[in-house]
């Protein structure tokens, strides 16, 4: 628990600095839209915006409506949101019987990763997506580990407010309530497979059929006239921004399926490994670089567990990497810019973390 409070004693320090003689690194732009919109809210109720991604921020706007309204204290809400999300980190290391030295070391990297410290402590999203992927995790492992029922309220309403600070948990949500029917099927009787298999079924054949319209409600830059799959990847790729930290796969043109695949094996490799030394300009580049390089190390980690299927609690480990693998996949194809990818390393690092040490120190004997 020190580690974790000294994590948040320098997070506040960050932010203190950050509001008194900021803006700093990634306290602009988009940290001031929230607070000015939260401003806005305070001010006036019928400023409250329903988009997704913007909810944060109204919502940020009512609690400053009856407490204060200052940037420090914005910054503090974020803190916290990181704070409960260590806490629920230890409470599942203690869950997952995961051994000291281990122990020690993903406490230290969730409480001390650079880039997270940064993304944590000012008024951005981030933190409440982290929030509520590692309290829909944690209730998950409550539920088919020990069977404590009672936590069902807490991971549906985690599931659900996720993708309303980002379009892309909506694809989280449900590759974990599958997961969760997974779980739940395998612990009933047989008899009862049929009635929920049907039902199930029913529920993939409806949203088969409309997939046009919710993927419409969760990405308006997709139009309901295009009918292409390619032209949809086409006009995602046209419509995303460039800057200096961009990976300028804006030039693909999209005619056959080789093209997609093509732009999903470069947008992947950016995703991961970007910023390159050749990209490199600024001091937090090299940073960014070097804590990609500890997060490729972790995932090697992850597939030598894998593979080893004595593990315990096998079938679930291997449900959660595939959350995590697919979710990143998605997060690189819906990106073109390292200093946003970056930001999406945030919300999983607590469940990369438990994953890559749960089995460390056992494998090492």
């Amino acid at each position: 628990m020190n580690i974790i409070i000294l994590g948040l004693v320098l997070r506040i320090i960050y932010a203190f600095l950050n509001t008194f003689y900021g803006p700093f690194l990634a306290a602009d732009a988009d940290a001031i839209k929230f607070h000015e919109t939260a401003l806005a809210v305070s001010q006036d109720i019928n400023n409250f915006d329903y988009r997704t991604g913007w909810i944060y921020a109204s919502f940020l706007g009512l609690i400053y409506k009856i407490s204060f309204d200052s940037v420090f204290f914005g910054s503090l809400i974020s803190i916290l949101g990181w704070f409960i999300s260590a806490v629920i980190v230890l409470k599942m290391v203690k869950m997952l019987k995961i051994e000291s030295t281990s122990k020690k070391i993903i406490l230290l990297l969730f409480s001390f990763w650079p880039s997270a410290i940064i993304f944590t402590s000012i008024i951005l999203r981030e933190s409440f997506q982290l929030l509520f992927f590692t309290l829909a995790i944690f209730s998950f492992l409550k539920i088919f580990l020990e069977n404590k029922n009672k936590y069902n309220p807490i991971f549906f309403i985690s599931l659900v407010l996720l993708p309303l600070l980002h379009k892309m948990f909506a694809l989280y949500s449900i590759i974990l309530f599958m997961f969760y029917i997974i779980f739940f099927i395998k612990s009933l009787k047989k008899e009862n497979y049929k009635i929920l298999i049907l039902f199930f079924l029913s529920v993939g054949v409806i949203i088969f059929f409309n997939i046009e319209l919710i993927s419409s409600y969760f990405y308006d830059r997709v139009p309901l006239d295009k009918k292409s799959f390619l032209e949809i990847v086409q006009n995602h790729i046209n419509h995303m921004t460039v800057a200096r930290a961009s990976y300028q796969v804006d030039e693909l043109l999209f005619y056959e399926l080789k093209d997609f695949l093509k732009y999903m094996i470069l947008s992947v490799s950016n995703y991961f490994l970007q910023p390159l030394p050749s990209n490199q300009q600024l001091f937090i580049d090299f940073l960014l670089f070097f804590e990609n390089l500890i997060r490729i190390f972790l995932y090697l980690i992850i597939l030598i567990n894998i593979f080893n299927i004595s593990l315990k609690h096998y079938s679930l480990y291997i449900s959660l990497f595939l959350l995590i693998f697919i979710l990143e996949i998605g997060w690189a194809l819906g990106t073109n810019n390292w200093g946003t990818a970056v930001r999406h390393h945030v919300p999983s690092m607590g469940l990369l973390l438990l994953l890559s040490f749960y089995n460390f120190e056992k494998s090492n004997r």
